[in-house]
This record gives C-alpha cells, sequence and structure tokens, in this order.
C-alpha cells in the first residue's frame, strides 16, 4: 500500500498519467453511458473507446467541459466529453484500421494549469480507462496575451467580441474553456492567467469577416497579437447566355441570371480585398 501511494506522488508530481480508474468507480448515471459504449464495443473488434476522470492538483471542483478540455489524436481530434466531477467518456465508438498503431495520443487542457500532452494505448474491442492530474501553474509563470483590434482603415475597433480558446477539437467553443471581452474605443483587448500552450485567440463582429490567431506565449510574460477586421464581402457574377448554344443575342432562348460567391465560401474570404 506503502509503494503504491510513492508510485502515485511521483506520478502526480511530473503531470502523467495516474493509477487509471474502472468501471466500478464512476458514478452510476454515468455507468449508464459507458453501458452503451460497451454494448456497441463487443460487435466491433476495431472499435475503441475511452473513458476516464481527470483532478486539479488544487482540488478544484470540475463542473465540465467549461472547465476542462480533453481531446484524444487520432487522424484528426476526438473530443472527449466532461462531466462533473471530471469524468469524461469519448462521445462515441471509432474504429481503427487494422495497421493503425494502438498507442494515441491525449490532450488536456484548462486555464491556469499546465497542459498534458501523452499517450494512452487504445484496447480493442475494450473500453480504455485513463485518469489524469493537472498541476496548477506557478504563479510567477502564468503568461498574458494582448493587442489591438483596428478596423480597415486601421482605426481601432469598437465593440468587437475577442475570445481565447484552445484551438483543438472540441463540443463547440461556447462549452470550452474560454474568456471574451468587448474592446472599448482603444480597440485594445488582453487576457491574463495563461499557461505555455498553444490559444486560439478570435476576433469578430456583425457584418465583418472574423479574424484570428494562435499564439503559445513563454512562461511568465506577456505577448502582442494585433487583429483586423474587414467588412464582409462577396463576388456576384451576372451573366447571360444564349441557351441554344449559339452566339446570337438577338432573340431566341436568352437566359440570365446571377451568381453570389458569398464570404468564406469554400474557404475563400475576400474581405481583405
Amino acid at each position: 500500500h506503502e509503494m503504491k501511494k510513492v508510485i502515485f506522488i511521483i506520478i502526480v508530481a511530473l503531470g502523467l498519467p495516474a493509477i487509471a480508474v474502472d468501471y466500478n468507480d464512476f458514478p452510476p448515471e454515468l455507468q449508464l453511458i459507458l453501458d452503451e459504449r460497451i454494448a456497441g464495443l463487443e460487435p466491433n473488434e476495431m472499435g475503441v473507446c475511452v473513458a476516464g476522470r481527470v483532478s486539479m492538483s488544487d482540488g478544484y471542483d470540475i463542473i465540465g467541459g467549461s472547465d476542462v478540455v480533453a481531446n484524444l489524436y487520432r487522424h484528426g481530434g476526438m473530443p472527449l466529453r466532461m462531466y462533473k466531477g471530471g469524468w469524461f467518456i469519448m462521445d462515441r465508438i471509432h474504429l481503427l484500421h487494422p495497421v493503425d498503431n494502438k498507442k494515441k495520443g491525449i490532450m488536456l487542457r484548462a486555464f491556469g494549469y499546465e497542459p498534458i500532452d501523452t499517450t494512452i494505448m487504445l484496447v480493442q474491442g475494450e473500453m480504455t480507462y485513463g485518469e489524469f492530474v493537472m498541476q496548477q501553474t506557478a504563479v510567477e509563470d502564468l503568461a498574458s496575451v494582448a493587442g489591438v483590434v483596428t478596423d480597415e482603415k486601421n482605426e481601432p475597433f469598437e465593440g468587437a467580441e475577442v475570445s481565447i480558446h484552445f484551438p483543438f477539437s472540441s463540443y463547440g467553443f461556447g462549452s470550452c474553456p474560454g474568456a471574451v471581452m468587448i474592446t472599448g474605443a482603444d480597440g485594445k483587448y488582453w487576457f491574463e492567467g495563461l499557461s505555455v500552450a498553444e490559444h486560439l485567440v478570435t476576433a469578430l463582429s456583425p457584418g465583418h469577416a472574423n479574424d484570428s490567431v494562435r499564439v503559445t506565449p513563454p512562461a511568465g510574460e506577456m505577448v502582442t497579437e494585433n487583429l483586423k477586421l474587414f467588412p464582409k464581402r462577396s463576388i456576384v457574377i451576372d451573366y447571360v447566355y444564349q441557351g441554344d448554344g449559339s452566339y446570337d443575342f438577338s432573340g431566341g432562348d436568352i437566359k440570365a441570371g446571377s451568381i453570389e460567391w458569398v464570404v468564406g465560401d469554400g474557404g475563400v474570404d475576400f474581405s481583405d480585398g
């Protein structure tokens, strides 16, 4: 028992996966969800699913995904839904390719805590459990990001909504850790209490194309990132053509129409000119 305790303390100090929880540790209401996932795994030999628990070194009570983001990485992000108490369960079963590597990356993020980037060995056809402890970032190591939002004339943009989130896969930014502020007449924004991890800062305003930047602030320092909002623009093409294929536009089956290539359509944004 004492040796197990010592090992656990060492693991917690390093921020590594702790001794795994199992099915019986989950609250009864979450066991019902586990039952569904496990039942779905049994006929899928190549299926995988992950569940477990994350806790904070200072005992902070996790309410849900607004406190901690957990993401499994395998050819793209697979978000793990977070529940009260730090319990997480993959939203659905994923199938692995026969030659796919079973060891996958797992990332956990929370503001004010050291990020966790480690690996977990998936067990095909079974539920894989894991437990993690996030260490609170030392006050002297907390960083910040600040900047100015401007318009197309390089004037300060008042009333822009600026948010900061973690950029990897999630169940929508509205349910993820983050902060939002509205710029004043000077167009300035700032976010404090950041750990050394990649963050996504986004500025938006109705009628304007969003602007965003990814930033990883150094420990204990402030990073300046300015953003710019252009009015939304689209390309509109008015056309006329002869329905019978001829070049005679004096009569016949003449047709006309208009095509609007909306801003952002197909990943193209014309707002910056």
